[in-house]
């Protein structure tokens, strides 16, 4: 069974699959050290049970996430580099689990918040919602974003989110192939869970099967997937002020 995890993640356990929801509307979900490690931990334990066969992964308050909370670091900046190990410890924990994740995206993604719903294997949209990769426009590189894009999509889409750092509409998106699916606004977390509960009702452990055989594929080692916390830091600090 997978632990009671503190606010501000939200953790619902329902028959064959489980919910994850990002809980710090006030900040429009931005990522902080305690939202990492628990959703970390959460997704390392729904992919050791054997009874969870979807997890879906959303946002309180009707949107998905704003990215890193740079309020966080300017506050405690000595403790960046442990911020961002715990960061990058989360990717490589979403970018190895079996279990099929599937992700309601609701009103945006943005910069930190594009990498937590690339890392969905469905991605499923409102009609308003969009995806931002904007960190060029605060001198910042791009090390989650650029490593799931690796997976997502061609260089060349890449080099389009990463230097335009626009709005790229959820239409947009799904012709890019960044999308599985754009429904109404209202329905995203709806058509989510209706996939978790389909994924649900295959034979036990056959999501995770098929999940395996197209992870299989890759060419990645994910111990080299991602830089160093110290690579990733390099330069950062200069920039959150």
């Amino acid at each position: 069974m997978i632990p009671n995890v503190p606010a501000p993640l939200v953790v619902e356990q329902h028959l064959g699959w489980t919910r994850l929801l990002l809980s710090r509307p006030d900040s429009r979900n931005a990522l902080d050290r305690h939202l990492i490690s628990s959703l970390r931990a959460a997704i390392v334990a729904a992919d050791r049970d054997p009874t969870i066969h979807a997890i879906v992964l959303g946002g309180a308050g009707g949107a998905f996430c704003s990215g890193l909370d740079l309020d966080e670091l300017r506050r405690d900046r000595h403790d960046v580099v442990e911020l961002l190990d715990e960061l990058r410890r989360l990717h490589v924990a979403l970018l190895t689990t079996s279990t099929p994740l599937i992700g309601a995206c609701e009103k945006f993604a943005i910069n930190a918040g594009v990498a937590l719903a690339l890392a969905c294997d469905l991605l499923i949209a409102g009609d308003s919602t969009f995806i931002q990769v904007g960190e060029i426009s605060q001198g910042m590189g791009i090390p989650m974003n650029a490593a799931w894009l690796r997976i997502r999509t061609t260089e060349a889409t890449a080099m389009r989110l990463a230097l335009g750092g626009d709005r790229i509409p959820a239409r947009e998106a799904h012709r890019l192939g960044l999308f599985a699916e754009v429904v109404d606004d209202d329905s995203v977390m709806d058509r989510a869970v209706q996939l978790a509960v389909r994924l649900a009702g295959f034979p036990a452990g056959g999501p995770a099967l098929v999940k395996r055989s197209v992870m299989a594929t890759r060419t990645i080692d994910p111990e080299t997937w991602l830089p160093g916390p110290d690579e990733i830091a390099a330069g950062f600090m200069e920039r959150v002020r």
